[in-house]
Parts: C-alpha cells; structure tokens; sequence
C-alpha cells in the first residue's frame, strides 16, 4: 500500500513543476500576444489619425528657351516648350551677371531681384492667361536705364527646390556711340523744349544719359527716361523725353522738355547735355533766358 502510494505520487500526471512550467509557457504566449495585437493596433490607429502619407508633389519638368532677344532696357526670353503645364508655385527664377547671381525667389507675374548693387526686373508673361508655365510664355528682364555695358546675364528658370529647369544667356556689348543733333530751342510754358533733328543710329535709352548746366553750376547725370529731375544750383529742373516714334529708341523727332516749377530762371545761360552710358559727351545745346 505505502509503495503504491509513493508510486502515485511520483507519476508524472501530478509533476507539480512541471505544471509550473506549463503556466509559465502560457503567460509568455499571451504577453507577445498582447504585445504584438498592441502593436497591430498602434499601426492602424496611426493610420487613421495621421492620415494617408503627403503628396509628394508633381514630378520636375523640362523645359527649352528660344534665343534670347533685346527689349527696351532689356531681353526677354521665350519658352517653346515644356514637358507638362504646371502653375507657377512650382517654380522659382533667378538671374546672374557676369559671375555674380542674385537670390531665387518664387515665380510671379513680377519679381524684383538685386544683383551687384542693381535691382532687376523679372516679368512673367502668361501668354495664354492660363495660369501656368506653359509654351508661348515669355520672360523679360530689365534694369532702369538699361543693362551693363558689356556684361552676360544669365536668367535661370527653376524648379521649388532651386534646381535648374532652364537657362538663357543675354550678352551685352560696347556700341560705338551715334551722332546726334539738335534743332532750334523752342521756348515753352516753364521752360524750353529742344527737338532731336538727327540721330546716325537709333538706340534704347540705357545707352544714354542727360546732364543740365546753369550758368556755373552743373547737375549730376542720370540715366535717360520719360521722365527726369536734375537738381541744379539748388533748383529742381524736370526733364522729359518724348519719344516721338513709341518704339522706345532715340531717333529723329523725338524732343527733349526742361522745365521749372514758376519758370525759368532769368538771364541765365542752360546747356542741355545729351552724354553716353559712360557720362562722356555726344552733344549739347544752349538756351538762355
């Protein structure tokens, strides 16, 4: 009896460590159990909180220019085609004059860039009032005055992250300077107007400037434009240019206007000052009250 006893409690049905260890196993499949379900669970609840993942945005297009043209004070540059119409949020441009180069900005109708001191112009024509960079379109660049004499400037069409899409070249070089005369002053209301009876070449206004004296004292040029003041002697004179053919070049019948405010100053000797880019002199004329 004893032994059978001692038989029955050594069985391996009644193994008490082994339970033990049966237990064991079991509490360990049910913590990866809870902990990869958890996981599962933290997926798709990132998912749907978070949402789907961003748009990475329309790919990076190609582009070609035509050959680059002049405009008055400037060039401007035609696409002739790219690879998909895209708006212009898409898109930055920048400009680089001889060695040096401005900073990108965003595409728009107008931006306004500074390089080497100067600010320049860059206009987006939407030649079909789509909206979007499309072939057709145009890009003007300009300066006050004109551009620098001699000088390469480069327009760059970019993409958002400022890589390039497309470049276009514009090399500026030294003209010889033209002959230009002047007919007879007329006197005017405040002033005196003096018409351009020639000119040997017709050029843009950034190859000129324009300088006024009165008796003694001498202004400081400024560049040629429709519209100009000149400080002379303590007086503000107004200067404007007509040009007479609207084709934005000096040239036979266009005229020169100086006036001041009330008039004149009496017995005083002016000498209107037509001067090249560089301030040297082409021609002049006097007209004394």
């Amino acid at each position: 009896m004893a032994g059978r006893m001692a038989q029955a409690s050594s069985s391996p049905g009644h193994d008490p460590t082994r339970k033990k260890r049966t237990l064991a196993v079991v509490a360990g499949a049910s913590v990866i159990s809870i902990v990869l379900i958890t996981a599962v669970l933290a997926q798709i609840l990132y998912g749907v909180f978070s949402g789907p993942p961003p748009n990475p945005g329309p790919q990076k297009i190609s582009a070609t220019f035509g050959t680059p043209s002049p405009i008055t004070n400037g060039f401007q540059v035609t696409v002739t085609n790219v690879s998909r119409a895209l708006g212009p949020g898409n898109f930055k441009v920048n400009l680089t004059v001889n060695s040096t180069a401005g900073t990108p900005a965003a595409l728009a109708a107008n931006v306004v860039l500074t390089v080497n001191g100067s600010a320049y112009t860059i206009t987006w024509v939407d030649a079909g009032g789509e909206g979007t960079v499309n072939a057709s379109d145009r890009f003007e660049v300009t300066r006050p005055g004109g551009l620098p004499v001699p000088a390469v400037l480069t327009f760059s069409l970019l993409w958002s992250d400022a890589s390039v899409v497309q470049t276009a070249v514009y090399t500026t070089t030294t003209v010889a300077k033209p002959v230009i005369t002047f007919g007879s002053p007329i006197a005017v209301t405040d002033g005196f107007e003096l018409p351009v009876a020639g000119a040997s070449r017709a050029l843009g206004p950034g190859n000129y400037k324009v300088n006024l004296e009165a008796n003694s004292s001498t202004g400081t040029p400024v560049p040629l434009a429709a519209s100009m003041s000149l400080v002379v002697g303590g007086q503000t004179y107004s200067i404007t240019w007509t040009d007479f053919g609207g084709k934005g070049l000096l040239n036979a019948g266009d005229r020169f206007r100086v006036t001041l405010t009330g008039g004149l100053l009496a017995s005083t000797m002016y000498r209107f000052y037509l001067l090249w880019s560089d301030d040297s002199f082409i021609q002049w004329l006097a007209y004394n009250t």
